[in-house]
């Protein structure tokens, strides 16, 4: 992994609080989010080298919403999403590049800290 943080962006307080526990006794730096326009305000302050989000954070956008921000304003930036519910045209979205791994609820610090360091389409700067 790059020197970068990764920024975890999940509304519920608990699963953001123990996934990012677990990643940082991983090694991973780790910056949280409560919400996609919470995340947004993060990538304006400091630059990351992954973003990884949850698709469904009421009231507010949409985990998918947030990538697309990040695939246009960050392209460097890996893109992950992980959903406890079906994500309407994941295939797509990952075949346009908006996200790089989809990730299925419940999901481990470990899981998504393996998704960033593996396979996937890679960023459009690395391309």
């Amino acid at each position: 992994m790059t020197s970068a943080p990764i920024l975890l962006v999940e509304d519920d307080v608990h699963v953001r609080g123990a996934l990012a526990r677990v990643m940082r006794r991983r090694g991973a730096e780790i910056v949280t989010a409560g919400s996609a326009r919470e995340a947004l305000e993060v990538l304006a302050e400091m630059r990351v080298q992954a973003i990884v989000a949850d698709h469904h954070m009421p009231p507010g956008p949409t985990g998918v919403w947030l990538l697309e921000q990040v695939m246009h304003q960050h392209p460097e930036v890996r893109r992950l999403l992980f959903s406890g519910v079906d994500v309407p045209h994941a295939d797509e979205l990952v075949r346009i590049g908006l996200v790089h791994t989809l990730l299925r609820k419940p999901v481990t610090g470990k899981e998504i800290l393996a998704a960033i360091d593996g396979p996937g389409q890679a960023p459009a700067a690395e391309r």
